[in-house]
This record gives structure tokens, sequence and C-alpha cells, in this order.
């Protein structure tokens, strides 16, 4: 076959041209339709809208065509996104509500993203929005070329003090059931306290109050009315566990010099090391609660609190 550098056109015939100028002519309107195809893929996807096979619709000269091949191959591929779909809701607990993405940036040398996801969570909406960075060199499939240039989680509090430096990490890592493990596990945490301290309150409004600390951690003042009395306050903070939040409880105590002299024992020092041993003990609400009893009724508290303090 001869190399079109070798094609000598002099010796054609003006019909010949003709033709050769037509056949060329419908090559390059095909190869235009070809680019703009793969244009508007990219712009709304990104690179990884091109395949590893074909799915453009080929008419073959006989008139058939391959669309029973492209609509088994996009089935194939619906389905296998549609099962680590399942299974990430399945693991995580957390539904993809909505989802929206755009191409921002493109180049020969990398493309950018801009995820935009809605999520639910343990019946509240989350918002997840992110910018990507793709590299498009040959080495474009390893996770280490792609870049997470930013990120943001929208939810009723500033998550980001909490724990936004481990979602960017897990997310960095393009580990979306971490991410989304993050997420739950922070919304859980955020349930129980608020349901803790709404009964707390409640059912001790003469002992226990509420208030931010300068940390942004809601915090539980333990009081009992009568004078020179020691007053705890219990800090409600979180912490990361693998890829899970659990409640951080931190005690502080304040009491008058007077009680201090008398405590010879050091009670009040041990008080914290007294509530985690609570916790393990009786579980996180009921050693709160207990707590509030030791102290409303000036140390004679629930006989459960009384053996869960024997043991420290």
């Amino acid at each position: 076959m001869m190399d079109e550098a070798e094609l000598d056109i002099s010796g054609l015939t003006k019909a010949e041209l003709d033709e050769f100028q037509r056949v060329n002519a419908e090559a390059i309107l095909g190869l235009e339709k070809e680019i703009n195809y793969l244009r508007r893929g990219l712009q709304q996807f990104g690179p990884g809208v091109i395949p590893e096979q074909n799915l453009q619709v080929i008419v073959r000269p006989d008139g058939s065509s391959n669309i029973e091949d492209v609509k088994k191959r996009l089935k194939m591929e619906i389905e296998d996104s549609a099962n680590r779909l399942r299974e990430t809701i399945k693991l995580t607990g957390v539904t993809i509500d909505n989802i929206a993405r755009e191409v921002v940036d493109l180049d020969d040398n990398q493309c950018t993203k801009l995820f935009h996801l809605e999520l639910i969570v343990l019946d509240r909406k989350v918002i997840v929005t992110y910018k990507l960075q793709e590299a498009l060199s040959s080495d474009s499939s390893d996770v280490q070329g792609n870049k997470l240039l930013w990120f943001e989680v929208k939810f009723g509090q500033d998550i980001h003090n909490a724990i936004g430096g481990e979602i960017r990490k897990s997310a960095e890592n393009l580990s979306i059931h971490s991410t989304f493990s993050l997420l739950k596990t922070y919304i859980e945490c955020d349930k129980i306290q608020a349901l803790v301290l709404e009964k707390q309150m409640k059912s001790y409004p003469n002992n226990v109050s509420t208030f931010v600390n300068e940390r942004g951690n809601t915090c539980l003042k333990i009081s009992n009315p009568k004078p020179k009395r020691a007053t705890f306050t219990l800090e409600w903070g979180r912490k990361v566990l693998n890829d899970r939040v659990e409640p951080d409880i931190k005690v502080h105590f304040e009491a008058p010099q007077e009680m201090l002299a008398l405590d010879s024992k050091h009670v009040l020092e041990s008080s914290p090391k007294m509530f985690t041993c609570l916790v393990d003990a009786l579980g996180l609400e009921q050693a709160i609660e207990s707590l509030i009893e030791l102290v409303a009724t000036d140390g004679q508290g629930s006989q459960t609190a009384e053996a869960a303090q024997h043991t420290t």
C-alpha cells in the first residue's frame, strides 16, 4: 500500500481528483465529528469517558452496525457501577442523593474536575464539593498521579474543625468507604451528643447546663446548688480511630480550697480516671447520669455508680 507521503496525484484525471477530494472531505468530516464527540464527553466527564473499548456506534458498509455490542458493554459498565455504589451504601449506610461533575480545566498533561455530591447520612443531608486534578500522562492510571486541590463539607455546623483533616486524607487517597464512614460516624456522634444532653437537661434542670468553650466543643456543666460544692465540666470532643469518629470526653473540675484540703484521698483529682472507669463499666450515657447523681446527692449517687467507682 502506497504511503500518503509518496502519493502522486499529478497523473489523476479531473474526475479522479474530484472523487479523491470527496473521499478525503468525508474522512475529514468524520474525524471532526469524532473529535467533537470526544470533546463533549471530556467537557462533561473528563478523560474517564474514553473507555478501553470503543463504545461509538459504527455502521458497516453492508448496513449492519455494532449497536448491540455497544448496548451490551454499556449495560455491563452500568451494572458494575451500580454494584460498587450498592456495596458502598451497604458498608457505610450513606446514600448518594445526587451527583454532578464537570471539567473546569483541561490540557495535554492534566484534567481538573469539580464534583458536587448530595448525601443522605442518617436522615441528614450532607453536601460534599471537591476539586480533583487527574494526570493524563502514561501513568495516569496510578492514583498517585491524582491530586485533591480543594475539599469542602457542608453540614449543620463546621465539620472541618472536627474531622476535616481526616476526611481530606481519605479523599486524597480516593478511599470513598473511609470518607463515608467518617461522615456517618461523625453524625452519629453528633446525634448521640444532642440526645444525651437534652435528656440530662430535662432530668436534672437544677444541676446541669451547657455551653460552648473556646475550642468550639460543647460542655456539660454539673453542679450542686448548695454552697461550697465541687463543679464538674464534661468537655464533649471527638477523636478519630482508623476511619471512625468516636466521642472524646474530658473531665474538668473546680472546688473550693477547703474542700480540696479535706480531700485526703485525692478523689477529686482522680475524677477523670474514675469517669473513664464508669464509661467502661456502664456506657457513656449511664456514666454521665451517674456522675450527675453523685454531684446532686452530695456523693451518695446510685449503687451502680458506686460499684463502678470501687473498681478503680
